[in-house]
């Protein structure tokens, strides 16, 4: 039986209109959050994507018993309208911080908790029916994952007995195409700080993936026993390139490639945190992420999940928590990455960021928890329209929409 339902905390910004403008209508602006009879039961939501009738979340839930999370989707109408709950066998955990949008449907990953294999899931693009978990073959912890310019799946692991991070490229079947190791190096094993990370019982580290527009790979984690941006063109065992931090003290949150070897970047150095809209990175040799800090963000929450995404050809975003606990946006023009506008909502209640994909009307979806008795998380979802996008590429201050 389903066990969710949406409650309404807000659905309007009052804006000042002619009868001549459009109307913002439900469908374009909205904040929902999707409460359980369970009091104290944990969601965390990783990432949301738009489908056909509406849109998806994938979060992890907390199980009693188990140290880590479990797998449920959601569905909800376009007007945030709660629709269905998947819940995943429990012996599937660990859900990927990303949803993938591919032609050939929605793709997460997760981990069989018996073998240690991770598993990708398929979600159909029209009827977001929720596929059955398929193998990789892949042993070890599954980190992060992105989609490749030809729509294959691009997924960092950590293998433990290997003691590797591993980079592989899957095509939508979970076939593995190419993959490498790169050893984290001798020293303490760093399985400790992975499932602490995982379980969300410790640190969170910044894992991630991508590729350049040029289309070398690239992905942020254990290298060298430290968090590293690694390149790599996935045919030669050793890295083309690596921007190594220090341990865990400095490095970065997200990096995205704007082409020409610049990239959108949020990064940390022990308790200072900083976004830069446009910065050159070598793809070539050893550098360090010193020296990459950009504007500081004083505002960022230490321990804020981070993401950049491209907003437009103009124009990029990065979402996180700030230190108030609420969601912020902060927007930056590729051109020469300039601050351009930034944005904040979640007033009342304790928000933290999970992540936002653009929508097919322009705007904007963004997924995110809120505590309730300032303990359990609930998800919450929260739709921009296309006005309060090109407002805060503008530089216009909006009213949060509570």
């Amino acid at each position: 039986m389903n066990r969710f339902k949406g409650l309404v905390l807000g659905l309007a910004i009052l804006i000042g209109c002619t009868a001549e403008e459009d109307p913002i209508l439900p469908v374009d602006r909205f904040t929902k959050i999707y409460d359980s009879e369970v009091f104290d039961a944990d969601f965390i939501p990783m990432d949301v994507q738009q489908y056909f009738e509406g849109y998806i979340i994938l979060a992890g839930r907390r199980q009693d018993g188990a140290d880590f999370m479990g797998v449920t989707i959601l569905l909800t109408d376009l007007e945030g309208n709660f629709v269905q709950k998947t819940d995943l066998q429990d012996n599937y955990i660990v859900p990927s911080p990303q949803l993938l949008s591919t032609d050939d449907g929605y793709h997460f990953t997760c981990m069989e908790s018996g073998s240690l294999v991770t598993q990708l899931v398929t979600i159909d693009r029209l009827t977001a029916e929720v596929g059955a978990p398929v193998s990789t073959g892949l042993t070890g912890y599954p980190l992060a994952l992105s989609a490749t310019a030809d729509g294959d799946v691009l997924l960092l692991t950590y293998n433990p007995e290997q003691r590797a991070s591993v980079l592989s490229e899957l095509d939508v079947n979970a076939n593995v195409q190419r993959t490498r190791s790169f050893t984290i190096g001798a020293g303490n094993d760093a399985l400790v700080a992975i499932v602490n990370h995982l379980t969300r019982e410790g640190s969170e580290l910044p894992f991630f993936v991508g590729q350049t527009q040029e289309g070398n790979f690239y992905f942020n984690g254990l290298y060298n026993y430290t968090m590293s941006l690694v390149f790599t063109d996935l045919d030669s065992d050793a890295p083309l390139g690596v921007v190594q931090g220090q341990e865990t003290h400095t490095g970065l949150y997200c990096a995205l490639s704007l082409g020409e070897g610049q990239f959108a970047i949020a990064s940390y150095s022990f308790n200072e945190r900083f976004f830069q809209g446009q910065v050159a990175i070598s793809e070539s040799g050893i550098s360090a992420t010193v020296g990459l800090e950009g504007n500081p963000i004083p505002e960022l929450d230490l321990n804020s999940h981070v993401e950049a995404l491209s907003l437009s050809d103009n124009f990029l975003a990065f979402g996180a928590d700030s230190r108030d606990r609420q969601i912020m946006l902060y927007a930056y023009s590729k051109a020469d990455g300039g601050l351009v506008g930034t944005q904040y909502y979640g007033f009342g209640l304790p928000y933290t960021f999970g992540g936002m994909s653009t929508t097919a009307d322009g705007g904007l979806i963004i997924a995110g928890s809120v505590y309730v008795a300032d303990r359990f998380q609930r998800v919450a979802l929260i739709k921009l329209a296309e006005e309060d996008v090109n407002a805060l590429v503008l530089g216009t201050v909006v009213v949060d929409q509570e």
